[in-house]
């Protein structure tokens, strides 16, 4: 890895194709999944979900008033829904990480001391969106990840948690085909103080105050494995909260009028495997 002292401030916008079950060809796209590099420190989150928190705490007081029209006009006239399952930060100076896992009445927060990977050097090469990219693969956190990188940006980073190489990372796959990131568009017209995920926190802790009052923290491995099961079981949330919300079948009206029971159970395909454990403390 490069030297925090080597390293270029930057910010990324990547488009993130995610799969939620993998008996279906197609994917999920979020494409506002935005990195902010300091040089020090980063966050990879929703830009779209981030600015509407923003605006939503601008805009209302805590008893849910209006307290600033001209926030909540711009809150409203947003189209779109961004990517809310969760938000990542890292520090890259202690190799700290943080991820907030955002879920209906309830956000979880998980924590862990991780080197960045051990990346296997590439013999390919390519251009992506006019920068010279090198080919690098690894095996990082239950999953075998290939990505394209550039020294062109010194800036050791990248979307997600894969970080580490000498140059920025513009594409990233698993060899699942479960997860895709593609860049979308690099800003490098920041100031080395620039640092969003200050803010960021802020918006996080305000989400917060109105869900389930979980512990601080968890373990990254316990908080990964709360947050998967919620997903895909209404009775395991159900069994977070304490209520019967999401075990008992809803149901919707078709347009010829027939009901349809909704399900309690879903798929979901989380970036690390419910079953991994090893490395995560």
């Amino acid at each position: 890895m490069l030297s925090c002292t080597a390293q270029t401030a930057v910010r990324v916008s990547y488009l993130f194709y995610y799969k939620q079950d993998s008996t279906r060809t197609g994917y999920h796209l979020a494409p506002d999944m935005t990195l902010d590099f300091d040089g020090h420190k980063a966050a990879f989150y929703s830009e779209t979900e981030f600015t509407k928190d923003s605006l939503s705490m601008s805009a209302f007081d805590k008893h849910g008033n209006t307290v600033d029209k001209k926030a909540e006009n711009e809150l409203y006239s947003m189209g779109g829904k961004g990517y809310r399952d969760w938000v990542c930060f890292l520090d890259y100076t202690t190799d700290e990480i943080q991820v907030h896992y955002d879920l209906v009445f309830t956000h979880i927060v998980g924590k862990a001391a991780l080197p960045a990977p051990e990346w296997e050097l590439q013999d390919g090469q390519k251009e992506v969106l006019g920068y010279l990219c090198r080919q690098a693969r690894t095996r990082y956190l239950g999953r075998t990840w290939s990505v394209w990188y550039t020294e062109e940006i010194p800036a050791s980073a990248g979307p997600w948690l894969l970080r580490g190489l000498p140059g920025l990372i513009l594409s990233a796959e698993d060899t699942n085909g479960y997860f895709r990131f593609k860049l979308h568009w690099i800003d490098q017209n920041i100031q080395s103080r620039y640092a969003p995920y200050l803010h960021i926190q802020d918006v996080l802790r305000e989400r917060k105050k109105n869900k389930y009052p979980f512990p601080e923290s968890y373990p990254l491995s316990q908080a990964n494995r709360m947050a998967s099961l919620a997903k895909m079981s209404g009775s395991y949330r159900d069994q977070l909260l304490g209520t019967e919300l999401f075990s008992t079948p809803g149901y919707t009206i078709l347009p010829n009028g027939q009901k349809k029971t909704l399900p309690t159970e879903y798929p979901y395909i989380p970036l690390i495997p419910e079953s991994f454990r090893e490395g995560i403390r």
